[in-house]
């Protein structure tokens, strides 16, 4: 093992290993997802205020799934209900823009 982790500071999946932080923010990854649907953006902001350490992880996650299409498949639209903030609002304006609204 590297010496620059310590004991129990890492996780194995399959053959790889992973640490316990990328391990963190996949199953924020998974419950900030679940919660989208009904919540909208307020799920990823919510999740990065409580935990700020991951924020920039969890912000670059859902770039990437933004920039892919795959997150505006999940984001509540205008057409469906109306936006419960401004973050909500700015993703159905990004949505047009094709930016990621975070």
């Amino acid at each position: 093992m590297d010496s620059s982790v310590a004991e129990g500071d890492e996780t194995t999946v399959g053959e790889g290993r992973r640490s316990r932080g990328a391990a963190e923010v996949d199953a924020l990854v998974l419950e900030i997802l679940e919660r989208i649907e009904s919540e909208g953006l307020r799920a990823l902001r919510t999740s990065c205020e409580a935990h700020p350490e991951l924020a920039a992880e969890l912000h670059e996650r859902f770039r990437v799934l933004f920039e892919t299409g795959l997150l505006l498949q999940l984001l509540p639209g205008p057409h469906v209900r109306g936006p419960a903030s401004a973050t909500d609002s700015a993703a159905g304006r990004a949505g047009r823009s094709g930016r990621a609204p975070f």
